[in-house]
C-alpha cells in the first residue's frame, strides 16, 4: 500500500504518472519519465522529483541557491563559472554556462536531460535507502548531496551510450560487418 507523505509533497503538483509529484516548473523528457514510471512500480511511497532538464538559466539559478560547486567532478568548468568571482551572479552563471554549451560541454547531466534530483524530506532513512537501491537497479547513477538525491544515468541504453559508446560501436560495426558478408555470399553463391 503506498503511503502518502504530505511533508515530502509539499508544493508539488503532480506529473501524470501516479504517485510522481514534482515541483512546480520541472521540465521532465520521455526519458524521465519512463524511469520515474519504472521507479515509481517498486517504491511503496509517493515521491517528488525536485530537479529534471536544466537550461544554463535553471541551472545558474540552482546553483545560486547555495554556491555548492564542490559537488560537480568538472573542476575545468567549475573554474571557468567562477573565474571573476567565488560567488558569481545568475546572468554570469548563465552567460558562462551557454559558452561551454554552445562547445558542448556541460557542467551537469541535468542540461542533457539525463538527470533527476529527488526530495528526501519526510522520508525515513529505509525509504531514502529504497529509493537509492531501486535507482540503482534501474541503472541511474545514485548520489546522497544530503538534502536531496541526485540519480543520473537515467536513459538505459543511450545513457550508458554517452559515457562509454566504444562496446556500442563495436557492436554496430560488427553487426555491419556481418551484414556486408551476408549480402556478398547472397551475391555471389553457386548457382
Amino acid at each position: 500500500m503506498t503511503r502518502r507523505n504530505p511533508v515530502s509533497l509539499s508544493s508539488t503538483v503532480q506529473t501524470g504518472i501516479p504517485g510522481v509529484y514534482m515541483k512546480s516548473g520541472v521540465v521532465l523528457n520521455d526519458a524521465m519519465k519512463g524511469f520515474l514510471t519504472e521507479l515509481r512500480k517498486r517504491l511503496p511511497f509517493d515521491i517528488a522529483i525536485t530537479s529534471g532538464v536544466r537550461t544554463a538559466l535553471s541551472q545558474a539559478q540552482a546553483l545560486a541557491q547555495d554556491y555548492r560547486f564542490d559537488v560537480y567532478t568538472q573542476k575545468d568548468l567549475v573554474a571557468e563559472l567562477t573565474a571573476s568571482s567565488t560567488r558569481p551572479s545568475v546572468a554570469e552563471m548563465t552567460r558562462v554556462l551557454q559558452a561551454q554549451v554552445d562547445r558542448g560541454v556541460f557542467l551537469s547531466r541535468h542540461m542533457v536531460g539525463d538527470a533527476l534530483d529527488f526530495r528526501i524530506t519526510g522520508l525515513s532513512a529505509v525509504e531514502i535507502a529504497q529509493l537509492k537501491s531501486v535507482a540503482s537497479d534501474l541503472g541511474g547513477k545514485v548520489l546522497d548531496e544530503g538534502d536531496h538525491v541526485h540519480v543520473e544515468r537515467i536513459g538505459g541504453l543511450w545513457a550508458r551510450f554517452a559515457d562509454n559508446p566504444l562496446p556500442y560501436i563495436a557492436i554496430a560495426a560488427s553487426v555491419s560487418v556481418g551484414v556486408v558478408v551476408l549480402a556478398l555470399a547472397w551475391r555471389y553463391r553457386r548457382r
